[in-house]
């Protein structure tokens, strides 16, 4: 409620709007900015960082679209599923392997494996894996 009596303001969002209204993402890191500027209607600029077009790396881009599918109800199939052996891509458990036993909707999965003889479960993100 507003003060003076006022009737409280409900926000409604609009599943149709654009997260990013007027925003074009070009996934060419090489892309002639000049040249892409004057060929496409109704660029005003570019978002700069110390004065260059910013770059968003493939990582960010690619969540960016998980976001907008997961807000625009679009099913967006998984890399993996349960079950799955899967390698460890980087960081200390580099190159070890392990079966997926959960998914989330965060795109983080559960691996099961085994560590001195015993089986542990270690929680990473689906981009810290690989297909065996």
């Amino acid at each position: 409620m507003l003060s003076g009596g006022a009737a409280a303001k409900t926000l409604v969002h609009d599943p149709h709007a654009s997260e990013f209204p007027g925003s074009l993402f070009v996934p060419d890191f090489d892309a002639d900015i000049a040249r892409l500027k004057g060929a496409a209607d109704g660029i005003g600029g570019f978002v700069k960082y110390c004065g260059e077009a910013l770059k968003i790396s493939l990582r960010t881009m690619a969540e960016l679209r998980r976001f907008e599918a997961r807000r625009n109800g679009i099913a967006e199939e998984r890399k993996f599923r349960v079950g799955q052996t899967v390698r460890i891509v980087g960081g200390p458990f580099d190159m070890l392997e392990g079966r997926i036993d959960r998914l989330d909707s965060r795109y983080r999965l559960s691996l099961l494996m085994e560590i001195l003889g015993a089986q542990s479960s270690v929680e990473l993100d689906e981009d810290q894996v690989e297909a065996v």
